[in-house]
């Protein structure tokens, strides 16, 4: 009958035990066929929702039935423990639990590890029906989590779901023998770099150029060295660097795929401090001074060793960068005719005007240089980022405080293909030139609610242009946007 009629009988073993009928006559309907069954048997069949029939004696021992059900779903919770005073049971995958009568005054409790306590009296349930009883979900508030030291110590987890990267306190990664800053994000989840370099890298199955980076606020437009094989910012110079995959603050924008926030250290330093250091590719230099006791300035600078000495790292790193060069420009044959140079400089300059009020100055300059001879051309290709910035902070109380920061950051990138005459050469050149305006507030009006809000302005220029002797063809396009952006936003913190 169940698969004939798609219903579900429940019932005991007992109830049923030695009663053996005729069967009912093929032209009944279902509902004729209870009622048939119920004749025949003596037996009590109660109708309940989703196609389920529960089977009880009218006339046996005295029985309390009944079905746990879901309040918000209205389908059975199994595993439910019933409770009476001298017997207990637990509900099976229907919902439907069976006990003894003991008296009509006794009570029942319903628990569930899901679901809040229920308490019912006896007087509600008879013989002749199995009544639901209706369970609440239970719902568990849980406090905040911080972790701290995710994955290796000095990454930490943060309650807003970024992940924050402190290089004053950070250990060592598998792999990494020096603290690169963008080769350090690749080992949080969700950050690869799909043709394995170290600063073309894709977030949340995003591309790079959907991720928006920042250092100390300033937008950087390139990213790597030597084609992505290193980063262009120096980790002698970043002393904290945030990885936002989601839930980005209103006043970041372009982060589509994710947002990386790289921060030069903030305090003032009051001691001399210097390094020099040097591998198998490139020599740095690092040097943070005191200018008095409210003032510092920071420099650093990198540049490759190759036109010194080629040593066998720098061979490899060539011999990929061109495997998968154009005819004519091999890396092997010629390689006492290929160059590659790049070189970066970096300033920061803090000034404490007051206790309240603070201003910062940075500067960044980077380039790439590669000249490459084949038997049938030559080609030049050249890379170069410029990025300077002033920032002014004021605090004006324990709840608010203020930020003004200018920046003007230009990227270029100019390649020559020479077939050998001047006459058959070609040059493309692609530059983007971006200055912003932006002034944020904040207000902290308690420990858990805060309102962020914020003007943005941003000009950003884009050149195009192309220039082919042979064809004397010369071509020149620019274009220019400019935005304007009012942006707030609500802070809520939960269990604070």
């Amino acid at each position: 009958m169940e698969q004939e009629y798609n219903y579900h009988f429940v019932y005991a073993d007992d109830v049923i035990e030695g009663i053996a009928i005729l069967e009912p006559p093929d032209h009944l309907t279902f509902r004729e066929v209870i009622a048939y069954l119920r004749q025949e048997t003596g037996l009590n069949f109660q109708f309940h929702e989703n196609k389920y029939i529960t089977i009880n004696s009218e006339n046996g021992p005295d029985y309390i039935c009944g079905y746990t059900i879901d309040t918000e779903t209205r389908t059975p919770v199994a595993g439910v423990t019933v409770v009476s005073a001298n017997d207990h049971t637990v509900s099976d995958a229907f919902g439907f639990f069976r006990l003894k009568r003991e008296h009509s005054d006794q009570s029942l409790s319903f628990s569930h590890i899901g679901y809040n306590a229920l308490l019912e009296r006896g007087s509600r349930f008879d013989n002749s029906s199995c009544p639901n009883i209706y369970l609440v979900p239970r719902v568990e508030t849980l406090s905040e989590i911080i972790i701290n030291g995710f994955i290796t110590r000095g990454i930490d987890k943060i309650a807003d779901g970024s992940l924050n990267i402190n290089f004053n306190s950070f250990d060592i990664l598998p792999g990494l023998i020096e603290p690169d800053v963008l080769q350090t994000v690749q080992a949080l989840p969700g950050v690869q770099s799909v043709n394995e370099t170290v600063s073309d890298i894709t977030i949340r199955g995003g591309t790079n150029d959907q991720n928006l980076i920042l250092w100390d606020g300033i937008k950087m437009y390139q990213s790597g060295h030597f084609f992505f094989f290193f980063s262009m910012f120096n980790p002698l110079m970043t002393n904290n660097i945030t990885l936002i995959k989601n839930g980005t603050n209103a006043d970041l924008s372009d982060g589509v795929s994710g947002t990386l926030d790289m921060y030069s250290a903030s305090a003032v330093n009051t001691t001399f401090k210097s390094s020099i250091g040097f591998n198998f590719i490139n020599a740095d230099i690092f040097t943070d001074i005191p200018l008095g006791k409210r003032s510092s300035v920071q420099l650093s600078g990198r540049k490759s060793i190759n036109n010194i000495t080629r040593t066998p790292t720098y061979n490899k790193f060539y011999d990929r960068i061109l495997q998968d060069a154009p005819p004519g420009i091999s890396a092997e044959p010629n390689r006492s005719l290929n160059s590659f140079d790049f070189y970066d400089a970096s300033v920061r300059w803090i000034y404490d005007i007051s206790k309240k009020d603070r201003i910062q100055a940075n500067f960044l300059f980077a380039a790439n240089q590669l000249d490459a001879e084949g038997r049938l051309k030559e080609s030049d290709l050249k890379q170069q980022s410029i990025a300077e910035g002033i920032k002014y902070e004021r605090n004006w109380s324990d709840k608010f405080k203020s930020s003004l920061q200018l920046y003007e950051t230009d990227y270029r990138l100019r390649s020559l293909d020479d077939l050998g005459q001047s006459a058959h050469a070609t040059v493309q050149e692609n530059k983007v030139s971006e200055t912003s305006l932006k002034l944020n507030t904040w207000y902290k009006s308690s420990p858990k609610l805060s309102f962020l809000n914020g003007y943005q302005f941003t000009e950003t220029g884009i050149t195009n242009a192309t220039q082919n002797n042979a064809l004397f063809f010369s071509n020149r396009i620019r274009e220019v946007l400019r935005e304007h952006a009012v942006y707030s936003q609500v802070n809520y913190i939960f269990n604070a």
